[in-house]
């Protein structure tokens, strides 16, 4: 979903919660968080045991001032305490001023400790772009993009961070064997409690940050993650708002790091053409290698065999990851079906007819689904509806 077009239609409501005060502690491992509330929260980067090394001192203490803002992103308490120092206290005032609050205060306890340089680093070839990988198609549409254009790119996962399933990890990993570029996964064990559309209000800094140090030792200039960023803040989330980009990429050069995170505005429904439109004027395989389902492993099997009954062809030319009828797996149909990707050449009309009004059926049936339909996708649903002679029929 595009972020600017669900920003327009949600009125952003933060309530603090009760929590006044918090406490986060540090073991003597560089990048191990716990929060000391109940139940016991805790957020670490455990794969590749190296993560950081070839950085300053102060990148990887920026690295801990993300995991900490990822930790207490759901309370926003208003006195912090630490066993280690905290570098660029700027990340919390942008981040408590962007939903009304005065800055936390943040203060020592002891004994203090302070987590010793990674050091050592390798042999890595020199790279200019790196992108954050999810295996979704927003991301394969980023990295085959770079590549279409001739230039290189490192693939990084970050698993863990918003519970993915272990096989969007999976995903990723083919995709940047198959095409023939590095990939990095950086793995965390993650019991934040800062899961779902909540997670936005630090999410998307998080993983900047993370795919920044990860992509040091190919010394890549550019960084690129979902997009857009956007510049009303009372229509996003902080991770979501432009001005924090600005905040976080001088922090990135502050810290030592000569490399600058970028968020491009893609389309939705747009990028499915975009992504055939590579296929066809490269050897790339890229449709094919996309997990792009919403539902869980054990939901898949009945999900599919519903779909499978109901529209045979198009089930049969799209790959067995895809559960048919959740919102991305719609998405990509969607994209497939309008920009006439040549695999469902001999789907029939029927089906696609199908396809339409059981969308319909869908918006009107599942508010939370219809909620993540952007502007792109009810656009050229009507036009696919329109072309297929079908008449408009939801409340859309």
């Amino acid at each position: 979903m595009l972020k600017s077009e669900k920003s327009k239609n949600v009125e952003r409501l933060f309530l603090r919660p009760n929590v006044q005060r918090v406490t986060i502690s540090s073991k003597d491992k560089p990048f191990d968080l716990s929060l000391d509330t109940k139940p016991k929260h805790n957020l670490e980067i455990v794969e590749p045991k190296t993560f950081g090394a070839g950085t300053s001192l102060e990148a990887q203490a920026f690295i801990r001032t993300l995991l900490l803002a990822h930790l207490i992103a759901r309370h926003l308490p208003q006195q912090i305490d630490t066993n280690f120092p905290v570098w660029s206290s700027e990340i919390f005032e942008g981040l408590y001023a962007h939903y009304g609050y005065p800055p936390p205060r943040i203060t020592k306890i002891d004994p203090q400790i302070s987590p010793g340089k990674i050091e050592g680093n390798g042999y890595f070839p020199e790279i200019e772009n790196a992108s954050a990988s999810s295996g979704g198609a927003d991301s394969a549409f980023r990295i085959t993009d770079i590549i279409a254009r001739g230039q290189g790119v490192v693939a990084i996962h970050i698993q863990n961070l918003n519970k993915s399933p272990h096989a969007e990890a999976e995903a990723s990993e083919l995709q940047a064997l198959s095409w023939g570029i590095p990939y990095r996964k950086v793995r965390l064990r993650n019991s934040s409690g800062n899961s779902g559309y909540a997670t936005m209000t630090t999410r998307d800094l998080l993983i900047g940050g993370l795919c920044a140090v990860a992509a040091t030792p190919y010394r890549a200039k550019r960084v690129l993650i979902e997009g857009p960023m956007i510049k009303n803040p009372k229509a996003c989330d902080y991770s979501e708002f432009e001005g924090a980009w600005v905040l976080f990429n001088r922090s990135l050069k502050n810290a030592g790091l000569e490399v600058q995170v970028f968020a491009p505005d893609q389309g939705e429904i747009e990028t499915i053409g975009q992504l055939l439109d590579i296929e066809r004027r490269t050897n790339l395989k890229i449709i094919p290698l996309i997990q792009n389902c919403f539902s869980g492993v054990y939901e898949l099997k009945n999900n599919r065999g519903s779909w499978e009954s109901k529209a045979r062809m198009l089930s049969e030319a799209s790959p067995p990851q895809w559960c048919g009828s959740c919102y991305k797996c719609r998405r990509v149909s969607l994209g497939r079906i309008f920009f006439k990707d040549p695999r469902l050449a001999n789907v029939p009309d029927e089906e696609k007819k199908f396809f339409v009004r059981d969308t319909f059926r869908w918006l009107d049936q599942y508010p939370n689904g219809a909620r993540l339909a952007s502007g792109s996708f009810i656009a050229h649903l009507r036009l696919l509806a329109n072309s297929l002679g079908i008449a408009w029929g939801c409340k859309f």
